[in-house]
């Protein structure tokens, strides 16, 4: 049995997070739940002014006495930032995030504040799990969250029964009933500009982003190309892991304008002194 954390970046009424923490409840673990008091999709890992010492407003809400529920008014990864350090009693094993009425596929997924919760608990040790489901009614016009809540539930006793390696685990479901879902397939990020491009329109006092489908289709072994053909994805992140390559020409570069400082006592060909002085002024 674990103590695990739900949350969503859709607020603490969406009902797919209610279905979601039930389900995972149901499993015989000791389940929180806490959510953003607002819809706080897009919000990536974003915590806002978390930092700034400021009290941080949150109600309690009632789930028939199965779980603890708090509504709180900052983003997501926020939420997992103050659970992680005890804000809703122990630290949880593990955190679970959606069931996001929409997909987050594809390197789109940066934006995405389902996954900035899974990220943020995957840089604090432990293991996040995103769950979203395809956004599309299916064709028996339903919204299928049976599905999405039984990957969610095999997924959360894979990692609690293995005792897998904290990360982040981006997982989308396809709209269809249980019957229709093929399994689940292991898969890499979808490149931008996969069937949908962004067309911007701006004037002289707005600017408005229009999504467009295209002819483009995903390649074969993509998160989206999975949901595409009725197949659940799963895409394993193990943080932000740096690059070497590109760092070394950079901290060159850095050197060098750090030399040529030092060799002209503070002042520089590039006129950085000139900038300093002007911001103390």
């Amino acid at each position: 049995m674990s103590y695990i954390l739900v949350t969503n970046d859709d607020g603490i009424e969406s009902p797919s997070l209610h279905l979601l923490a039930r389900s995972i409840a149901d499993l015989g673990h000791v389940v929180t739940v806490a959510a953003p008091t607002t819809d706080r999709s897009g919000s990536g890992a974003s915590v806002g002014h978390l930092w700034l010492d400021q009290p941080v407003k949150y109600s309690r809400h009632s789930e028939g006495g199965a779980f603890d529920m708090y509504a709180v008014d900052i983003p997501p990864a926020a939420i997992v930032s103050l659970a992680m350090n005890g804000a809703f009693g122990r630290r949880p094993d593990l955190v679970v995030s959606g069931v996001n009425p929409g997909w987050n596929v594809g390197q789109g997924l940066i934006h995405s504040g389902t996954f900035g919760a899974a990220l943020t608990a995957a840089s604090n040790g432990v293991p996040g799990v995103a769950i979203s489901m395809d956004h599309r009614i299916a064709s028996d016009g339903q919204m299928h969250w049976e599905s999405a809540n039984l990957v969610a539930a095999g997924v959360v006793e894979a990692i609690v029964e293995r005792g897998l390696t904290p990360g982040a685990y981006n997982v989308n479901v396809p709209n269809v009933g249980v019957k229709q879902l093929r399994g689940l397939k292991q898969c890499q990020l979808a490149p931008v500009g996969s069937m949908w491009r962004l067309d911007v329109q701006t004037t002289s006092d707005d600017i408005r982003a229009v999504p467009t489908m295209t002819d483009r289709r995903p390649p074969h072994g993509t998160d989206l190309a999975a949901l595409l053909t009725k197949w659940a994805s799963l895409t394993y992140f193990q943080g932000l892991v740096p690059g070497v390559v590109p760092g070394r020409v950079i901290v060159e570069k850095v050197e060098e304008f750090i030399g040529d400082a030092v060799l002209l006592d503070g002042s520089s060909r590039f006129g950085l002194d000139r900038i300093s002085e002007s911001i103390v002024a």
